[in-house]
């Protein structure tokens, strides 16, 4: 298996995408929070702003591994980070409810799409089986703090009204400008140009062949994905639907 020559950069680009992911999420609820103290946004507008992210990283998330796989994980991972940098400006600018859930949705989106991305880019870039499962590892170490430090941080600025918003958003927006760029730096994977190459040949293997969503619940994969399936319904999303969106608000209502 043909590795990128910096593994340990790309698996540490492709982790702090996941530490923008968090970050951005928890981040988002509390920043609609101190919106409902300085813009009178009602509990209702909260809810909208809160779902229009929840449905734009589904959507995101169901499309993004699918255009990686046919584009290529470079140019999908920049434009992941772009839409979250673009929300991001859209969110400090937005005075208005519309333009607030259009700068959520995109940066939802982009959120969303980089999951599957950023997951696929650290484990092509291990150099072996071994390292693969360090380097994807450490994707929750990074969520963990990424959530932490958004937590953390809404507590401490929180009661500053639009500048504690702007301290927050400008936290993603610097560290989302900082992955883009560094992200500019890594060569395409080259485990998906060698499977490209061998689509087009007409070559027989595992790589290049097109996997479908039945895949995932037949052997060898069945117990493995519902596994996955069972932590995200009832460990991940109560702690970060419940928790992490409507959290921030809950304490302060």
């Amino acid at each position: 298996m043909s590795t990128p020559t910096r593994p340990r950069w790309t698996a540490f680009v492709g982790n702090m995408a996941n530490y923008i992911d968090a970050a951005a999420l928890i981040s988002w609820s509390t920043v609609l929070v101190i919106y409902q103290q300085t813009r009178s946004f009602t509990p209702a507008e909260i809810g909208f702003g809160n779902g229009t992210l929840t449905g734009a990283v589904a959507i995101g998330a169901l499309v993004g591994g699918w255009l990686a796989d046919r584009l290529g994980r470079r140019p999908i991972f920049i434009a992941t980070m772009a839409l979250i940098l673009l929300g991001t400006l859209g969110m400090i600018f937005a005075d208005t409810l519309p333009l607030v859930l259009i700068a959520t949705a995109l940066a939802g989106l982009g959120i969303g799409a980089d999951l599957p991305v950023a997951t696929s880019t650290i484990a092509e870039a291990a150099p072996s089986s071994a390292s693969r499962g360090r380097f994807v590892g450490l994707t929750g170490l990074f969520w963990l703090v990424g959530a932490l430090i958004a937590g953390v941080g809404g507590g401490v600025v929180g009661n500053l009204g639009e500048v504690g918003a702007l301290i927050l958003l400008a936290h993603i927006g610097v560290a989302t400008a900082f992955t883009l760029i560094a992200r500019l730096t890594i060569s395409e994977s080259a485990d998906w140009l060698a499977a490209r190459a061998e689509r087009r040949s007409g070559t027989r293997t595992s790589r290049a062949a097109r996997a479908s969503i039945r895949d995932l619940v037949r052997a060898p994969h069945r117990v493995p994905f519902l596994g996955l399936l069972g932590f995200v319904i009832f460990g991940v999303a109560p702690g970060l639907a419940i928790l992490g969106h409507y959290g921030v608000y809950m304490l302060v209502n």
